[in-house]
């Protein structure tokens, strides 16, 4: 982030960078966006990989709630993780849904 200083007012102005376009798109792939045309097949195993990635979430979140002695953390993260879970059976759900239309 630059900053720059107005002499006149005495203000200060934050201008965040702007990466190179070669970056964005090493940035998109890195995060496993893909560019460019997909088919329903790429899609559909796109989330299921999300989904398994949501359920390796939840297990990570429910580690950490083992290993802690605060009951009311215990208790959000418990209902985080099942969030997770439920996003993730609602993902597959969906392309169940749409492999049978």
């Amino acid at each position: 982030m630059r900053a720059s200083t107005n002499r006149a007012s005495g203000s200060i102005t934050f201008t965040p960078p702007t990466p190179p376009k070669a970056r964005e798109s090493e940035t998109f792939r890195a995060a496993g966006w893909r560019m460019g045309n997909q088919t329903e097949g790429d899609m559909a195993e796109q989330l299921l990989l999300f989904a398994d990635e949501l359920r390796t979430r939840a297990r990570e979140i429910l580690v950490r709630a083992a290993n802690t002695d605060d009951l009311e953390a215990q208790e959000v993260m418990h209902a985080i993780a099942a969030g997770y879970q439920k996003l993730a059976r609602r993902v597959e759900k969906r392309i169940r849904e749409a492999v049978e239309a």
